[in-house]
């Protein structure tokens, strides 16, 4: 009988797997894979995306990669506002020569001014609205109290804005009937009784200056005084 030989059993190198040979010197390690544009950035708007750069930041550098150039004294710091800013003289010299003391650059010193000058219109606004509602809420009270007075309002107050429409008329230029309105002295009680009455007295029949039989032109100014005395 003819000898079977075993199998040769297995070489060393079929059982075990060769490590990868070392990167050499000259190459690094690849980057991990990563999906689209890596990594959380919470500047995206949808929280994703690449971060920004911080190449360059914190620095202030002209195109040519040169530092700007600075004013070369305070008032050469020539700031821009805008049209109706009423700007104070003394407080920019002081900004200005801050601002030169401190070497910030004319960019930065222009949008320094340009903040305050919109927290300061900001101030104003705040503070016209705050003084418009104080009196309308004045005039609101003046005009309650004549509606209630009752030789002013109620069933008189017709006759009352009869009587301050003559007297205006009589004696009021157009530059009087502009300031009672815009100064809301038409609303004060105290001016509506006074003009009140002028009107009282117009309405009277008026006396004649000048001859007994009646000739002549009205004294309109005694006429008033007489019956200013009468209507107190």
């Amino acid at each position: 009988m003819e000898e079977t030989q075993a199998p040769a059993p297995p070489s060393e190198a079929a059982e075990t797997t060769q490590a990868p040979p070392p990167p050499s010197p000259s190459q690094e390690p690849a980057a991990p894979a990563t999906e689209g544009k890596a990594g959380l950035n919470l500047f995206a708007e949808d929280g994703k995306g690449e971060a920004p750069s911080q190449e360059g930041q914190g620095e202030d550098k002209a195109e040519d990669g040169k530092p700007p150039a600075l004013p070369a004294g305070p008032a050469d710091y020539k700031l821009n506002f805008q049209a109706d800013t009423q700007v104070d003289a003394a407080l920019l010299g002081k900004f200005q020569a801050w601002a030169h003391e401190n070497k910030i650059p004319l960019d930065k010193a222009q949008a320094l001014a340009g903040q305050y000058e919109a927290a300061v219109k900001e101030q104003m606004t705040a503070h016209q609205q705050a003084q418009a509602q104080a009196a309308g809420a004045q005039y609101e009270a003046w005009r309650q109290e004549i509606l209630k007075d009752p030789l002013l309002g109620g069933a008189n107050l017709e006759k009352t804005r009869t009587n301050l429409a003559r007297a205006v008329s009589e004696f009021g230029s157009d530059e009087l009937k502009q300031l009672i309105n815009d100064s809301g002295l038409g609303f004060h009680p105290e001016f509506v009784r006074f003009v009140n009455k002028v009107g009282l007295a117009l309405a009277e029949p008026r006396g004649i200056k000048g001859s007994a039989s009646g000739g002549g032109e009205p004294d309109n100014e005694q006429f008033i005084r007489d019956n200013w005395e009468r209507n107190k």
